[in-house]
Formats: structure tokens, C-alpha cells, sequence
């Protein structure tokens, strides 16, 4: 089995178990975790949270840019598509 058969299996197996339909995109604790990309440490794991509780960014560094503040629709004043209910002003 190769890698991407794998994660194609995991992913198959997320969808029929443990993908929670109807989620709403706003983050359940309205916050926006910023981390790095080493796979030694997953923010979601250290931080306990669960599906839906807070978006989770990993980038080189874990550094906080504008971009990755502007590009998110999860931060107010993005120009990132948003579905949800009304963010509150961050003025």
C-alpha cells in the first residue's frame, strides 16, 4: 500500500465516521490558532481542542503575518469568504 492509498483511506474513513455535517464555519471559541509545521507538534492536539472549536493555521515558523491575518476568514476585516454570523469589529 502506498502513502497516498493510506491517507486516501484515512480520509474515507474521517468522512463516514467522525465528519461532522452542518458545522458552522465561525470557529466554536471564535479564535484563530496560529502554529508551526512541525509534525512533532499539533496545535489542536496540545491545545485539547475538538472539531469546530477554534481554526488552525501551520505555517513555516508559526509566524503571524499580515496575510495570515487578512486572509482568513475566521479574523474581521478579512476579504476571505465568510458564511457565518456577523464578526464582531475588531475597530
Amino acid at each position: 500500500m502506498t502513502v497516498i492509498d493510506t491517507l486516501a483511506e484515512r480520509n474515507d474513513d474521517f468522512v463516514r465516521t467522525r465528519f461532522v455535517p452542518g458545522l458552522p464555519m465561525l470557529p466554536r471559541l471564535r479564535t484563530l490558532v496560529v502554529g508551526c509545521v512541525d509534525p512533532r507538534v499539533d496545535p489542536a492536539h496540545v491545545l485539547g481542542l475538538e472539531t469546530g472549536d477554534a481554526a488552525v493555521i501551520r505555517n513555516v515558523g508559526g509566524r503571524v503575518t499580515p496575510d495570515v491575518l487578512t486572509n482568513s476568514p475566521c479574523w474581521p476585516g478579512s476579504p476571505a469568504p465568510w458564511s457565518g454570523p456577523p464578526l464582531p469589529s475588531s475597530t
